[in-house]
């Protein structure tokens, strides 16, 4: 159905998943009481989330334990199924009649023990250095992103300020993003279309025959040109400004770019002064590519499930209006749902910015 990704021939098209509660195989004791799966995978901090809906008429379900650990493949028959991670519950609900159970579980990401404010100060210090601090703080790993690293922070403070609140806030600063998948730390660049050791993802192309229904909105309010930030100039003692913005060349000559672009003279001013001119210019460009990605909403319903799709793989589209398909996009949410109807996939798609260039303007 997916271009790139045909079904073999005399496949069986029927959905499958496996379900394992605290290590343990329940599939077969799940298989003829599930009424839907819903598995969220999120881009970022936040949380993926797997509901499930049991069907528990005949009152035999047994309620199990918050904290307990679920493990979810899913996929096809026929075909290889797909890990898609494990789950802490923490919701039991039970509702009827007729009486069913439905579970929410979480991503095992950490989150809840890096919700108490503390103070730290961290001085004449790589990201990387930081990064390594808090996941040692937490038994994890951590893995930054190609450039990352090396970063330079002369002075932070973390204030009363929870973990995972400075976690996001630094990755922010640097134009990254934050996320903890499988017991480590990440710190990705949004948008890259790359995997976190730089590599880059070979984009999926999807048709618009692949898909039930689409959604597309532009919207202008918010939609900038370009982002100003200031710098402290410690050489000459004054302040420094400069304005990153699209590249003017080859690829704005594209009616797709200018059709997404903000009005030329609608420039974003930071209120923050940074310490050095790198630091400025990672603040702009991460905050354009937030307002670029903030300014358009794209989603589509697939005809069918795709298990192996998931945040940060980059997108081409084909068959809709020529200034969407023009467009290179990257997956921000996808949303599996299986019940008795099948297993579909919802993506949300952001602009992949990584792909634009540039330009610095000082003043």
């Amino acid at each position: 159905m997916i271009t790139q990704t045909p079904l073999p021939i005399g496949a069986q098209v029927a959905p499958d998943y496996a379900l394992f509660l605290q290590q343990q195989d329940v599939t077969e004791t799940f298989r003829h009481r599930l009424l839907s799966l819903t598995l969220t995978d999120n881009r970022g901090f936040t949380a993926d989330q797997l509901v499930l809906e049991l069907d528990d008429t005949d009152g035999q379900v047994v309620m199990p334990a918050r904290n307990q650990v679920i493990t979810l493949k899913l996929g096809w028959k026929g075909q290889g199924l797909v890990n898609k991670g494990k789950f802490t519950i923490d919701e039991v609900e039970h509702q009827g009649a007729p009486d069913k159970l439905t579970l929410r579980a979480r991503s095992v990401d950490f989150r809840g023990s890096m919700n108490t404010a503390r103070d730290r100060s961290y001085h004449d210090k790589t990201l990387g250095e930081i990064v390594n601090e808090i996941a040692n703080r937490y038994r994890m790993g951590n893995t930054l992103a190609a450039g990352l690293a090396e970063i330079k922070i002369s002075h932070i403070d973390q204030a009363q300020e929870t973990d995972a609140a400075f976690i996001t806030r630094l990755a922010t600063m640097n134009g990254a993003v934050a996320a903890i998948k499988d017991e480590r730390l990440l710190f990705l660049i949004p948008g890259s279309g790359q995997t976190v050791s730089g590599k880059p993802i070979a984009p999926l192309i999807l048709q618009r025959r692949d898909g039930d229904q689409h959604y597309f909105n532009l919207a202008d309010r918010g939609n900038y040109s370009g982002v100003r930030a200031k710098w402290q100039d410690t050489e000459h003692a004054q302040q420094q400004q400069l304005t990153v913005q699209r590249q003017n060349g080859a690829a704005d000559n594209a009616e797709s770019s200018n059709y997404l672009a903000g009005d030329s003279d609608n420039v974003f001013t930071l209120p923050r002064v940074y310490t050095n001119k790198e630091a400025a210019i990672r603040a702009a460009k991460a905050k354009w590519e937030r307002i670029q990605q903030g300014s358009v909403q794209f989603s589509i319903n697939l005809a069918m499930g795709r298990p192996e799709l998931y945040p940060e793989m980059p997108i081409q589209v084909r068959g809709f209006k020529e200034a969407i398909d023009r467009q290179s996009w990257i997956i921000n949410t996808v949303v599996h749902t299986l019940n008795g109807s099948g297993y579909v996939t919802k993506i949300a798609l952001d602009v992949l910015t990584q792909r634009v260039e540039f330009a610095i303007i000082e003043s």
